[in-house]
């Protein structure tokens, strides 16, 4: 007969051998399904298929990033011609300025605020016998138009400073008054203050925050 802790112990080692059957027979399942999967994926038509797959997905990545690639380096190149097709046009603006400072400061002409404005803007809209331009694409663009296409390809390292140009525009219309030889000093004056107004203005047209184009 018996005693309960050995049947205890009895049913406890059938409960066990019972759940490590039922996990061999899980195991050798699972095992048979691998086994079929694997079987069904090594077929010629799923290996072909699998790798046509992955091909593709390759050359799709490479196709984008070097599309990506090379639209960045358009973007690049292109800022770079905005860049220095303003920074001319500032700078024949800035000598045309210290042009007509040098002839006033020598008393042989006067220039009214409205021819000073009207020069100056010529300059940076590329107008005149020449268009002063670099590049022959730019030749038919004036200066707010470069500025707006530069503000659409980097907007996060840009300042529109439109109010500049806007205000040479506004100070471009008026009475154009020359005055030649012998100049009194209070038109020389008057020539020289607005002379610089206008430099301090052309100035601020600089799109880049650093404080210039062409700056680094």
């Amino acid at each position: 007969m018996l005693t309960e802790d050995e049947q205890m112990r009895i049913r406890e080692e059938e409960i066990f051998r019972s759940e490590v059957q039922q996990q061999l027979k899980q195991d050798t399942l699972s095992n048979k399904k691998t086994l079929k999967l694997w079987r069904a994926l090594n077929t010629p038509f799923v290996l072909w298929l699998l790798s046509s797959l992955l091909l593709g997905s390759l050359s799709w990545v490479y196709s984008y990033l070097h599309t990506h690639n090379q639209q960045r380096q358009e973007r690049a190149e292109l800022h770079q011609k905005l860049d220095e097709e303003l920074q001319f046009r500032m700078d024949m603006a800035l000598s045309a300025l210290e042009g007509m400072k040098k002839e006033v400061e020598q008393g042989n002409k006067f220039y009214s605020q409205a021819e000073i404005y009207s020069i100056v803007l010529k300059k940076l809209d590329g107008i005149g016998e020449e268009r002063n331009v670099i590049y022959p694409e730019y030749r038919e663009r004036g200066l707010q138009s470069l500025l707006k296409q530069i503000y659409y390809l980097d907007p996060s390292f840009f300042v529109y400073h439109s109010s500049a140009y806007d205000e040479i525009k506004s100070r471009s219309y008026g009475q154009v008054s020359e005055k030649s030889g012998n100049i009194s000093k209070e038109d020389a004056d008057l020539s020289l203050h607005a002379i610089d107004e206008a430099e301090t203005i052309v100035r601020q047209i600089s799109p880049w925050t650093s404080g210039g184009m062409g700056s680094g």
